[in-house]
């Protein structure tokens, strides 16, 4: 099965309200979404998305451990981080972990777009 959409896993309705929103401006689908991070691994398992927007945040599983979890169980699903802890140490471990990009809350439009076309286009992310 083609891989196609984006699972969105963050603990604040709104935010992934308004990510659903902007994401569907662009023509990309939200295949999924949770508040719990321990529910990030079945989904991607469940819907093979393109990507998945993660929050570091969350109840249930934090978000180093999600990116842990998805690196060793689905290494093609490419992991957009987006938290408001955009502390440097914060950003050097999501990406040790495997992120292919870390945004900081508030999020900029087109900082997300710029992201997900680059995913899209299959090119290694340079933050």
């Amino acid at each position: 099965m083609k891989r196609s959409g984006i699972v969105v896993a963050d603990g604040m309705r709104f935010f992934r309200q308004w990510l659903r929103g902007v994401l569907r401006e662009r023509g990309w689908r939200v295949l999924g979404e949770t508040s719990d991070g321990g529910e990030v691994l079945r989904l991607v398992r469940q819907l093979e998305p393109f990507a998945v927007i993660l929050d570091l945040h969350l109840p249930g599983q934090d978000g180093f451990a999600v990116l842990q979890e998805l690196g060793r169980e689905a290494p093609g699903v490419p992991v957009i981080v987006c938290s408001a802890a955009g502390r440097p140490d914060d950003v050097l471990r999501a990406r040790r972990l495997g992120a292919a990009d870390f945004l900081v809350k508030p999020v900029q439009e087109e900082r997300l777009w710029l992201a997900l076309e680059r995913l899209a286009e299959g090119d290694a992310l340079d933050g």
